[in-house]
């Protein structure tokens, strides 16, 4: 076991030496590369640091190894996670870039849900920004089962700006789920932010070419849901 142990640990080591190898190689030729070209080199990029990262996954052979590389990674400490409710639209990012000035909130560059295989991808379920209109699979509460919080976990730990500090987030479906991740994410707090709806249907009209109705139905029913869902929140 401990032989076993080690060896998994050499080779996850190996893993990240290549990644910051590849990264400094990246940094160092990539304004070298003619400008037709870099869009192939980046997508080449991403390709091998997916493989890298599924790799190591596959590598950290039992999920006590994986908590254990995943908290060294996530340098949480006694620090509190941060999501960020609303529905899309609301200036969901304009509050999450003021936090994220603060030196003790780390963040990710993108929204969450689009950086881990572990939560749905709204946009393979043809609904985009009103996702409301599939509450029927995105509403989770304690007591939902099947989602892989390990893995969501897992794909964030590498994203978020380098630690120690308070790990910020931000994706509009949370708002649907924000029992979940209380349930999930130890210790949590949320934050809510709530625009006036003429505004956010304006907004995804002119941008998305939603129409206003479906826009507007969509802000109704989310605020319906975090309504019902805070008093269950504890902060």
């Amino acid at each position: 076991g401990n032989l076993q142990h080690s060896d998994m640990l050499g080779k996850n080591r190996w893993i990240g030496q290549f990644d910051m190898h590849w990264n400094v190689i990246h940094d160092l030729y990539a304004g070298s590369v003619p400008k037709q070209y870099r869009r192939k080199v980046w997508s080449i990029r991403k390709k091998v640091r997916d493989a890298l990262h599924e790799l190591r996954w596959s590598m950290l052979l039992s999920n006590r190894w994986r908590e254990q590389w995943v908290d060294r990674k996530l340098q949480l400490g006694d620090r509190n996670w941060i999501f960020i409710l609303g529905c899309n639209n609301s200036g969901t990012t304009l509050l999450s870039t003021v936090l994220r000035a603060h030196p003790m909130v780390r963040g990710l560059p993108r929204e969450g849900q689009h950086l881990t295989s572990g939560l749905p991808d709204t946009t393979s379920m043809n609904v985009g920004r009103v996702f409301s209109q599939r509450a029927d699979a995105l509403r989770w509460d304690e007591q939902t089962v099947g989602p892989d919080v390990l893995r969501v976990k897992y794909d964030w730990s590498v994203a978020f700006d380098e630690g120690p500090g308070m790990l910020l987030e931000k994706s509009p479906p949370n708002s649907l789920r924000s029992r979940w991740l209380q349930a999930n994410f130890h210790p949590s707090q949320f934050i809510t932010i709530q625009r006036h709806p003429y505004a956010v249907c304006e907004g995804s009209r002119r941008r998305l070419g939603n129409s206003i109705d479906e826009v507007a139905l969509h802000w109704r029913n989310v605020h319906a849901i975090l309504e019902d869902d805070i008093p269950n929140l504890h902060q």
